[in-house]
């Protein structure tokens, strides 16, 4: 079973526009990146492990009880202020 952690979308509207999502792990900590609604989720995924360095293989997201696709682009997704996504880290062995 792997780790938790909280993504939460600040802002942006556009395909090119940038916009801030939070990353808040299990112990509480807040972590933001900067993304933009044209990258895939496997560009995000890269982006996001400069701060969590678990491995983009390792890394699950999922919205809305979905897991997101790394070929998707995040516009895909239809992200608005206030949503969260979960990130879930499947560790080595399990």
């Amino acid at each position: 079973m792997g780790s938790v952690k909280q993504l939460a979308i600040q802002d942006g509207n556009s395909a090119t526009e940038k916009f801030t999502v939070v990353v808040r792990s299990m112990e509480g900590k807040d972590t933001k990146v900067e993304a933009e609604k044209g990258w895939t989720v496997l560009r995000f995924k890269q982006e996001y492990e400069k701060w969590q360095p678990h491995g983009v293989t390792t890394m699950n997201l999922q919205f809305r009880g979905r897991r997101m696709k790394d070929d998707s682009l995040l516009s895909q997704y239809k992200f608005e202020p206030g949503f969260v996504v979960q990130s879930l880290v499947r560790t080595k062995g399990g």
